[in-house]
This record gives structure tokens, sequence and C-alpha cells, in this order.
């Protein structure tokens, strides 16, 4: 559909350091290490011209063996300055980071060699700021209305290459009118009361991003996968696995007056474990566009559309999902594009979820100009179709 044709420019927009720009990225579109690969690295100045305000200056290095200046990443962000960067080095910080006096970007060494986890809250809270996280594994213990990797207040946080996994307790990211970009990264492996919740303006942006083997159950923060509340979302070329959520609905979208867009994702043997009726795996509250997705497999059901009249859903396969695959309680979804058939995933007990050779999924999603695969082919259904589609989770 012609929302997508906004973003073709390079990648998804999102907030990469400096708000909502589109820029182009050293190891992003077709790159196939770019996901969880710290040697791509980003570099310290995006592509916008105005060099005054999208320079990050100095830079501040933190080693926990006391080989650096810093030995605590709170000591050298009390002694930077806005736009310097906060470089780590490999080991394991166990503390609580404030940002909430200026810009500032955070490097990590790479997500399988430093890790920023506080056991005993929130591991990074914003207020106010923009934030570029990068190269690193996230802990945390969130409580009950606050995040435990990410309690962003007024903010923008980027997340880049990063690894979330071991989460506890309210919620693992924790939006308050702020906007979230997570790409090339995994949430994974954590037990709390829902991976993301995002409320009160703002966005929410995921992409060629894996969120798996999550529990979240009920609690003050909800027990859902992904909730969001008059703020925007835009999930796609992602993978959403093998998470078990507790409350009716695992992704509760109600996005306002905000845009509501799922395109080109896998959403794929999610399990409800509550005790009541389930409602749906994803239900979308308010309109929005869904296209090019893989909706397979989840037992609390497929997708639910409450404002049919104002939402586009098409060129999607939804099946085998328990009591429902596609359903609107007011409006229609139905239309010739989308298909019930399986999709013939190459080994999703293994979490490869690319197209065997004669799936029904290859070259059937939106034929529009421009959406076209990289070999130039029809957009393929699924995380690894489109423009984007080319990558290794």
């Amino acid at each position: 559909m012609f929302l997508l044709l906004t973003f073709a420019c390079t990648q998804p927009c999102g907030s990469v350091k400096d708000g909502p720009v589109c820029v182009t990225d050293s190891g992003t579109n077709g790159d196939s290490s770019a996901n969880g690969d710290s040697s791509g690295g980003d570099s310290d100045t995006d592509t916008d011209t105005d060099a005054d305000t999208d320079t990050y200056t100095s830079e501040y290095t933190v080693c926990d063996d006391g080989t650096a200046p810093f030995t605590t990443i709170q000591a050298a962000v009390d002694a930077a300055s806005a736009r310097d960067t906060i470089k780590l080095c490999p080991g394991t910080y166990d503390e609580k980071v404030t940002i909430s006096a200026f810009n500032l970007s955070i490097k990590g060494a790479g997500m399988d060699t430093t890790t920023l986890a506080s056991t005993s809250g929130t591991s990074l809270t914003t207020d106010g700021v923009t934030v570029y996280v990068t190269d690193m594994n996230l802990g945390g213990v969130g409580g009950a209305s606050t995040g435990a990797a990410v309690n962003a207040t007024n903010s923008s946080v980027e997340l880049d290459r990063v690894r979330a996994t071991g989460l506890t307790g309210g919620y693992g990211f924790y939006g308050n009118n702020s906007t979230f970009t997570i790409d090339y990264s995994y949430i994974e492996d954590s037990t709390l009361g829902a991976v993301i919740d995002q409320d009160h303006g703002g966005g929410l942006i995921v992409f060629q991003t894996v969120i798996r083997r999550n529990a979240p159950s009920g609690s003050s923060a909800g027990g859902q996968l992904v909730q969001v509340n008059d703020a925007s979302v835009q999930l796609y070329n992602s993978i959403v696995y093998d998470n078990t959520f507790s409350t009716p609905t695992g992704f509760y979208l109600n996005g306002g007056t905000q845009i509501i867009w799922f395109y080109n994702d896998v959403i794929a043997n999610n399990t409800y474990s509550g005790s009541g009726a389930a409602t749906a795996t994803l239900e979308m509250v308010t309109g929005g566009l869904w296209e090019n997705n893989i909706i397979v497999a989840n037992s609390a059901g497929g997708l639910q559309i409450d404002d049919g009249p104002n939402a586009t859903v098409e060129y999607n396969d939804a099946f085998s999902n328990t009591g429902f695959d596609l359903k609107a309680t007011s409006g229609s979804v139905s239309g010739p594009s989308n298909i019930s058939a399986d999709p013939k995933f190459n080994n999703p007990g293994s979490g490869d979820f690319t197209l065997k050779s004669g799936s029904p999924c290859i070259n059937a999603g939106d034929p529009i100009f421009g959406q076209d695969d990289t070999d130039g082919s029809v957009n393929d259904m699924g995380a690894f179709g489109g423009p984007f589609g080319v990558w290794t989770p």
C-alpha cells in the first residue's frame, strides 16, 4: 500500500539519534550480517546535513576492570556533555543508569560481550532526551509501572543490535509519550508483566527483530506481549514466535488517532495460558494496515479487527490459528488477497521461518511497484519478503 512508499527512501524511518528522519545505516537493508553483528557498527554521524545537531562529539570509555577513565556508566554519563558517546568495554555492568540532561549515545562492544543489567531495578531510565543504544545485552528488573530494560518518559530511544534477555518484574520496555525504535535486535527469554508497553503518545517501531520465548504473566503490568494505547506502532520484517501470554489478547493495539502498521512479519506458535476465554493473539482496536504477514498456529486465534471500516487487511496468510484466523467485530477483513494455507516454513521448530520452495506465500504479497523482493519478484509474504527482506536472524 501507499503508506510504505513514504518510508522506502533507504530504510524504515524512526527515531535514529535525533528524531523521526530517514537515514542510511551502514549495517542495514540487504546486509545479512546486520542483525547481531557488532562488527558492522554505526557511524557517529548520521546522513542528515545538519552537522551542528547530528554529530556526536566526545567519547567517554567505561571498563568495569578499571583500565579506562570510568568504571561505571553513570559516572561517564555525569561527566559527558550533549551528544557525546559513552563507549563500553566488554563486561557486565550492574547499575541503574539515568539520562535526563541531554542526548547521548551508548555503545557496547557486542550483544554477546557487553551487558547492562541492573539486579535491583530499571537498567536505563530516560526523561526528555534522545538516546541511541547499540551493541549490548540488556537486562533488568521492572516495577509495577516501570520498564526493566528501559523506562522512557518524553524521550526518543533507539535500540540497535541489542539483545534483551532475562527481564523480570513489570514491563520489559515502558514508554510514556516516548518513541522506541528497535532494530536488528532480540527480545527473548524473559518473565515479566508485559514485554513492551507504549502509552500516551509517541510510537513503537520494530524492524528486523525477533521476539521469542517470553512469558508475560498477569499483574498490574497486564500480561500482554505488546500493549499500545494512544500511540503508533509499526512492525515489519520481524518474527514473533514461541511466546506465552496470560491475558486474553497477546498484542493489544489501540492507536487512537495514530498509525498501526504490520508489514511482512511472522506471528507464529504463540500460546495463551490464561484461565478465561481468549480474545485474539492480535487485537487491533483502531484502524490500520496489515499486509504480507504470516499469522499461523497461535492458540488464542489470529487477528481480530475491531474497526473494520478503517482497516486494510490484505495479502496475509492466516492459517491454523485456534478458533479463527481473521475476524472483524465490525466491517470485514475478507478478501481474495488473503489466504489460509500452510506457509511451508523451512524449520520453524528451530526458528527458521524462511519459506520452502513451493510455499503458497512466495510471490503472494502486495504486487505494488516499489515493494518487490530484492530479486525483483513480487513481494513474498512473511519476514523475508519485500525490499527489506534480506536479513539473517
